[in-house]
């Protein structure tokens, strides 16, 4: 391999790193796993073959190599040298190696494994990405990433991130704020960019809400067969909550980050300013602050007494600020649990309130039963009463007519009886008394038997017997017979029958005359 040109040294690739073995392959190249010759510390080095390559692409390696030279963060991949070998027409790009490679590979390993991240590490992430966003936009020439993604996520061997691959970065300068051309993964790339329309560095902080889902679901957010319909998932913006293992306030944050419009999309300092993002910020502060005193030690081998006042200063600084931000967080959990005992209690009243809607629903249809059973019976019993007045219309003799009829009768059979007995008498004057007391006492039984029946009549019957004769039911006053009476055998009017000479029951036209 000939001389490289662009090493600080002029010495070759090979002389300055041995190669350890391959970690992974590409379009323009490959990653080596190395080891420095001049300490034998293990790095990573990026081999890109620049001959095959257009203008375009060239300057995209180029760019990657000047951010990288830049960007001094703890969160971002460090980088440490760059050897040129014109001969071959490559680039060696020398930068820190991760330990626990990408999150890419964390992500399928949770997969397969049917594990998942805790939620405390997700925060821990989340802030360590949000430190390397701030590092590149917080700057007076903005770099935008343009292709957050799980690959391109690093982790150290304390599991720390590193936000590394800037090949597809670009910087804004002061003057522009907006970028136009269509790069990324389509996974992760915003609705902007899908739409090829002017993006900024809200672009970033979508791709980080997808992120950051992923590292819960295990499963980015948008998904489809081919990248029309994807593209349509991701401009509709609908996507399922995150796992429920994970709270409702992490639920927030990515919901936030996943917002369509880019101006109500948050910023790196509007999302390091909630409470939750917050405290573990000042906890990634805090051990960034430990990692430089840690660093500086071993170079400089002692720190001076002012310095060191000044970092004890900082650091409790930092403490209170991070007190601060517990006692906050103290204070939003309790709001929240009060906001959860009113939501639940809220519900109770709401399902007792449902509960009263089912038993009036209930008792109106128990007295709807009732009403339609109702006019079933008045609707009977209206055919019954017309039933009764046609019967009754069709009768041809009331019965007030057949018991005057009867009455009729037996009078006229009284008269009939009479007239016998005294034709009798008068053609059989040797009768004796015991024959006309016999005749009475019939008669008289007669006559009781009629009154009777006219007593057990009804008001209406007894109107009708009204016009016909009766007989008088009292005993009269009865003269002494006389020695002539006696011989021609009359009876008087009134006199009771005799009993004997008649069988009981026995009709008048059945007396016999004696001659």
């Amino acid at each position: 391999m000939g001389r490289s040109g662009g090493a600080a040294s002029g010495a070759s690739f090979a002389e300055l790193y041995a190669e350890l073995c391959v970690i992974g392959r590409g379009s323009f190249g490959e990653v080596l796993k190395v080891r420095r010759r001049s300490d034998s510390r293990t790095l990573v080095c990026k081999v890109l073959s620049y001959g095959q390559m257009s203008e375009k692409e060239k300057q995209l390696v180029v760019s990657e190599v000047n951010i990288l030279r830049e960007l001094k963060h703890r969160h971002v991949v460090q980088y440490f040298d760059r050897v040129l070998d014109k001969r071959a027409a490559k680039i060696y790009i020398i930068m820190e190696y991760c330990e626990n490679g990408d999150m890419g590979r964390q992500i399928k390993r949770m997969r397969r494994d049917r594990s998942h991240f805790e939620e405390t590490r997700v925060w821990k992430f989340l802030a360590q990405l949000l430190l390397a966003f701030e590092a590149c936009h917080n700057r007076k020439d903005i770099i935008l990433h343009r292709d957050i993604k799980p690959c391109n996520i690093f982790l150290d061997r304390d599991m720390n991130i590193k936000v590394g691959d800037f090949g597809l970065a670009k910087e804004l300068g002061a003057e522009s704020q907006f970028a136009y051309t269509n790069v990324g993964t389509p996974y992760y790339m915003s609705p902007e960019l899908i739409n090829e329309k002017r993006y900024n560095e809200k672009s970033d902080i979508w791709a980080l809400g997808c992120l950051i889902y992923e590292m819960c679901a295990l499963r980015p957010p948008f998904e489809a067969a081919n990248v029309v319909s994807l593209g349509k998932r991701i401009s509709a913006g609908r996507f399922s909550r995150i796992p429920m293992r994970y709270s409702d306030e992490l639920q927030a944050v990515v919901q936030s980050m996943l917002t369509l419009s880019p101006t109500r999309r948050p910023s790196v300092s509007q999302l390091m300013s909630l409470p939750r993002v917050g405290s573990y910020v000042v906890r990634a502060r805090e051990s960034i602050t430990r990692s430089m005193a840690r660093a500086s030690e071993s170079t400089e081998g002692s720190t001076s007494a002012t310095s060191s006042a000044a970092s004890s200063k900082a650091e409790a600084a930092l403490a209170a600020r991070a007190k601060e931000i517990r006692n906050r967080e103290h204070a939003l959990r309790v709001k929240e649990k009060q906001l959860v005992e009113r939501e639940d209690e809220v519900r109770r009243r709401e399902q007792a309130v449902r509960e009263q809607e089912d038993a009036l629903v209930h008792r109106e249809e128990a007295l709807a039963a009732r009403e339609s059973r109702t006019a079933d019976l008045e609707a009977e019993f209206a055919a019954r009463q017309r039933k009764s007045a046609v019967t009754a219309a069709t009768t041809p003799t009331s019965a007030s007519e057949t018991l005057s009829t009867l009455s009729h009768g037996s009078l006229a059979d009284h008269r009939g009886f009479r007239l016998t007995v005294d034709a009798c008498a008068s053609d059989d004057d040797d009768d004796d008394g015991n024959h006309a007391q016999g005749v009475r006492n019939h008669k008289d039984r007669e006559n009781h038997d009629t009154a009777d029946s006219i007593r057990s009549r009804d008001p209406a019957e007894e109107q009708e017997t009204l016009i016909t004769p009766r007989l008088s039911t009292r005993p009269q006053r009865q003269r002494p017979a006389t020695g002539s009476d006696r011989r021609r055998g009359v009876i008087s009017r009134g006199s009771p029958p005799a009993t004997t000479g008649f069988a009981d029951g026995a009709a008048p036209s059945q007396v016999r005359c004696k001659k």
